[in-house]
């Protein structure tokens, strides 16, 4: 597998780091990609994410888009609803630049009320 990255500013980092593991789950279905891991190297992934949820949601065989909305719900629960006068974009683009995609997808979750 390459990875080819085109423009920096627009890369949604997390999301290219959840698509490979979902590649890879796809590629070897009957191997489960956390099961030989060594229990610090789990412990290293779920520290990494921040909780051991993410880990759960890809061992459950949640798709990568219930992952990335669960992501989305994560950020808009640490950030609370965008205020109205700022928009979800700028809010997104001045506190959190990495997780700009999964904030865009969070203001969605919040405005569609899902």
């Amino acid at each position: 597998m390459q990875l080819h990255i085109i423009d920096r500013q627009q890369l949604d980092l997390t999301a290219v780091q959840l698509t490979i593991i979902d590649v890879l789950r796809k590629e070897y279905p009957a191997r489960d990609l956390f099961a030989k891991a060594k229990p610090d190297r789990i412990g290293s992934f779920d520290k990494a994410a921040g909780t051991d949820e993410l880990r759960k949601l890809f061992q459950a065989g949640k798709s990568l888009d219930e992952i990335l909305e669960w992501g989305a719900r994560q950020v808009l629960r640490f950030l609370g609803p965008p205020a109205k006068n700022i928009s979800c974009t700028n809010r997104a683009q001045a506190r959190f630049r990495p997780f700009f995609a999964l904030f865009e997808r969070s203001c969605d979750v919040w405005h569609h009320g899902t």
